[in-house]
C-alpha cells in the first residue's frame, strides 16, 4: 500500500475526476461515515492519539466551557475595529518608537483566534 508520492501525483494529474487510489477511497469512506453518523475527529490533549466523537458531545463541552469561563460570545469579529485603534495610537505616539519602525508593530492581516477543544482522555468526565 506504499505508493511513490511521485506515482500518486502523476496518477492523480492524468485522470483527476476519477481517484482509485486506496488511500483516497479509504479517505472518502472515513468522511462519508463520520458524516452519516454526525461525527468527528479531534485531537486528545495529552499525547499523539485522535479522538472520534458525537459533533453534538464535542459541541456542548465547548459551549460548557464557554458559559462556565464567563466568556462573552459575538457575532460580530471586532479585530478590525481593534487594529484601528492600535493604529492610531501607535501613529500618534512621539516616544513608543521611531517613526520609521511603527510599521513593525502593525499586524498586516489581524485574525480573530478560533477555538479548538482537544480531548482530555487522562480526566473523569
Amino acid at each position: 500500500m506504499a505508493y511513490c508520492l511521485h506515482t500518486l501525483q502523476q496518477n492523480n494529474n492524468s485522470n483527476p475526476t476519477h481517484d482509485t487510489h486506496p488511500e483516497t477511497r479509504l479517505m472518502n469512506s472515513i468522511k462519508s461515515k463520520l458524516k452519516k453518523n454526525n461525527a468527528m475527529i479531534a485531537r486528545e490533549d495529552k499525547g499523539n492519539s485522535i479522538v472520534i466523537l458525537p459533533t453534538q458531545q464535542y459541541e456542548s463541552t465547548i459551549q460548557d466551557f464557554l458559559h462556565g469561563n464567563n466568556f462573552i460570545t459575538t457575532t460580530r469579529d471586532p479585530t478590525n475595529t481593534f487594529q484601528t485603534e492600535i493604529k492610531n495610537t501607535i501613529k500618534q505616539s512621539k516616544t513608543l518608537s521611531p517613526s520609521d519602525s511603527k510599521w513593525k508593530y502593525i499586524n498586516l492581516n489581524p485574525s480573530a483566534p478560533s477555538i479548538k477543544g482537544l480531548i482530555k482522555l487522562h480526566k473523569l468526565g
